[in-house]
């Protein structure tokens, strides 16, 4: 895939999570937090389980020694997780970041690369959690490499997810329209 290339693909389910995806594609695009962060999406699987970042070296991004600031490469990787979560559980469960932690570990003087996948099983594991404990809380993994594959930051992001009261539902869904 070519540097700047966005792949996009259109789920095959209802029309209500084809419009979670885009609502959720356009966070990440436009949302100035992240935006400015330097983050940007280079793919997303048809189901929104498995997304590509980009963390672009360039003048926003570049700190006083001409690497790539810490600070973007946490941000960028930041609500990735939460947004997969979100659009995949749908709007009946409340998903929050509880904890964030990046060890950097080389400086990024190129563009670099982070990817995310969530699998049927986490889905699944956290659909049964919720319905046992009214809450769960897992932790994913975060890793961000250069463009020849070296490992430059490691991390992890935990996240609060519980299943919301049917009126809690309701009334997410009249602000949204």
């Amino acid at each position: 895939m070519e540097t700047g290339q966005m792949v996009l693909h259109k789920t095959n389910d209802a029309a209500g999570a084809w419009r979670r995806f885009r609502e959720t594609l356009r966070f990440l695009r436009i949302t100035p937090v992240y935006y400015l962060s330097g983050g940007r999406i280079e793919s997303v699987s048809e189901d929104f389980r498995s997304l590509v970042i980009r963390i672009p070296h360039n003048w926003l991004t570049r700190n006083l020694v001409n690497s790539v600031f810490g600070g973007s490469l946490f941000a960028a990787t930041d609500p990735v997780y939460m947004a997969m979560l979100m659009h995949g559980l749908g709007s009946e469960y409340f998903v929050i970041d509880k904890e964030g932690r990046l060890e950097y570990l080389k400086p990024l003087t190129e563009d670099g690369f982070a990817a995310f996948t969530l699998s049927e099983a986490d889905f699944e594991s956290i659909k049964a959690e919720c319905a046992a404990k009214k809450k769960a809380i897992r932790s994913f993994p975060v890793v961000v490499q250069s463009s020849d594959g070296t490992v430059v930051a490691r991390g992890e992001r935990t996240l609060y997810i519980r299943k919301m009261n049917a009126q809690s539902v309701n009334s997410r869904l009249k602000r949204r329209m």
